[in-house]
This record gives structure tokens, C-alpha cells and sequence, in this order.
């Protein structure tokens, strides 16, 4: 997670912690932990998440256009 956490800015690991168990409860991410060493927990799109691509990129390059 601090690898992500540390891509988003401003975030606070408490806010990115909640959001991540909500895309997983929700079925759209999967999260894994590796034992290591050193121990990681992963994340991962399910099949779920994946269709969601297409959609997140263009509305990512319609704010893009709007800046």
C-alpha cells in the first residue's frame, strides 16, 4: 500500500485503506498477501474490475480535456 499510497499525493493511508476494502467488498479488486520476505499485500483487478477499463480511461481522458 505505500507504493500506492505514495503515487496519490495528498491521500491518507486511512482514506486509502477504507476505499480499498470497499473495491474489494464490492468484488473489483482482489487483494493478496505475499509471506515474503519482505511481507507485501497485493492488489489486483478481478474480471469484475477489468470491465471497467475501457470506461475509467475515457472518463479519465475527458477530465484531461477539461483542464
Amino acid at each position: 500500500m505505500a507504493d500506492l499510497l505514495s503515487s496519490l499525493g495528498t491521500l491518507s493511508e486511512s482514506a486509502l485503506g477504507a476505499s480499498l476494502r470497499e473495491l474489494d467488498n464490492d468484488g473489483l479488486i482482489f487483494r493478496r498477501v505475499d509471506p515474503g520476505p519482505p511481507l507485501r499485500v497485493l492488489y489486483e483487478l478481478t474480471p469484475l474490475g477489468t470491465t471497467l477499463t475501457a470506461s475509467l480511461r475515457a472518463l479519465r481522458e475527458w477530465g484531461l480535456r477539461q483542464a
